[in-house]
């Protein structure tokens, strides 16, 4: 019989984490990589990934991967799961944590920086 614990093994996986780069994304990277899951953290600032990529390397020598995607834009991201299924055959989990917002009262807020948060904040996780 096998051990139900086996089922929650996580070593092997692979995670897509969009949002990866701050705050409970990057903590979610560096928790699955201290399980072995293989990481990648997509984010629209190429340069951000890279640096979480080299800090998750540093802290836990893990190997990740960085893409540079728009989850706004479905031809990004049909294009990262083309990249991570044929680099890595597979995806098993997706944490989506992408997001934002603007620091302004509602007065100064415009009609189309309130467009560009929810079409991100609810639309990009579809």
């Amino acid at each position: 019989m096998t051990n139900i614990l086996e089922h929650f093994k996580l070593q092997g996986k692979v995670a897509i984490i969009s949002g990866g780069t701050i705050g409970i994304g990057q903590s979610m990277a560096l928790a699955l990589a201290q399980a072995a899951v293989q990481i990648i953290i997509a984010d629209q600032n190429a340069s951000s990934t890279k640096e979480s990529r080299v800090e998750l390397k540093q802290n836990e020598d893990i190997e990740t991967v960085a893409l540079k995607v728009d989850i706004n834009d479905p031809t990004s991201v049909n294009q990262m799961i083309n990249n991570v299924i044929e680099q890595f055959g597979k995806i098993d989990m997706l944490v989506n944590k992408v997001g934002m917002t603007y620091n302004v009262t509602e007065e100064e807020l415009t009609f189309e920086d309130w467009n560009k948060v929810m079409n991100l904040n609810l639309n990009g996780i579809f």
